[in-house]
């Protein structure tokens, strides 16, 4: 019974460890085709200008290999008007959950309605560049897979931990 719980451990295990590296492959192709060809581009402080659809749209912090600013997605604000000229601010440094890939830190994201929308962003001193893309469908079923491949992980060791520490009961003869 215990080696059963190990090799079941070990299979759950590879097999997850083999999601997550996927998924981390997919959010890291993902980032770096939006910082490649996104739907607007500027560089701080300054305005990206798109014609949006209805659809969610990241602002993505673009890192430079020659850039020597410490700037970070926490130290970026940013204003968006939208079409129906309400305004939204994104603060990089207030995200629940901020994805760093290739040479990209998410700072935030919104919400469009279809027409012009302009974003401004400002990094303090820094003059770093900053994309606005839409969110695909890749990257947002990507974290969910990351995140069930480490749950898979976390199975599997508990499975094999359970198999190494279980004391079996002896049994009346």
């Amino acid at each position: 019974m215990r080696a059963s719980w190990i090799i079941w451990g070990i299979l759950v295990a590879v097999a997850a460890l083999a999601v997550t590296v996927g998924a981390g492959i997919a959010i890291l192709v993902d980032k770096a085709a939006s910082a490649i060809d996104p739907e607007a581009e500027a560089r701080t402080p300054g305005t990206a200008r798109l014609d949006a659809e209805k659809a969610t749209y990241e602002i993505l912090l673009v890192h430079s290999r020659r850039d020597t600013t410490a700037a970070s997605a926490g130290n970026v604000v940013c204003t968006v008007e939208l079409a129906n000229e309400s305004t939204i601010t994104i603060d990089g440094s207030r995200q629940a959950v901020s994805t760093e890939a290739a040479n990209t830190s998410t700072i935030g994201s919104f919400t469009a309605v279809a027409g012009r929308t302009a974003v401004t962003c400002n990094a303090g001193d820094a003059e770093v560049r900053f994309v606005v893309d839409k969110v695909s469908r890749v990257g947002r079923i990507a974290n969910w897979v990351l995140f069930v491949g480490i749950a898979g992980l976390l199975a599997g060791t508990a499975l094999i931990l359970g198999g190494v520490f279980w004391k079996r009961t002896p049994t009346p003869d």
